[in-house]
């Protein structure tokens, strides 16, 4: 009996293990500006253009937002770095710093 009962278990637990990683969240969304005071292009030697805001940043990627003084968006290689009272918030979940990349 115990060993059924091992078996049940192990069973349902790696029905829910499978389950749990098939969940994949998507990072290559592109990230949107909501809102910035001011706005720079930057074209760089390599042909690479740079989007630079400052004053009251405002971005959204998919469900989360993200707050900041300032912001250099690099589409080409798919990252942004945030300066200044960096403020993330994803439903529930709030988080702060003064540097993000």
């Amino acid at each position: 009996m115990n060993k059924q009962l091992f078996f049940f278990f192990l069973f349902l637990f790696s029905a829910f293990a499978s389950v749990a990683q098939t969940r994949n969240a998507d990072t290559t969304q592109p990230v949107n500006i909501i809102y910035s005071d001011n706005l720079y292009w930057r074209k760089l030697d390599a042909g690479i253009e740079l989007q630079i805001l400052s004053g009251k940043v405002q971005l959204r990627q998919g469900n989360t937002l993200f707050f900041c003084d300032s912001c250099v968006i690099n589409n080409a290689a798919n990252t942004f770095e945030a300066f200044g009272k960096v403020h993330i918030n994803e439903d529930t979940t709030d988080v702060y710093s003064d540097y993000l990349r």
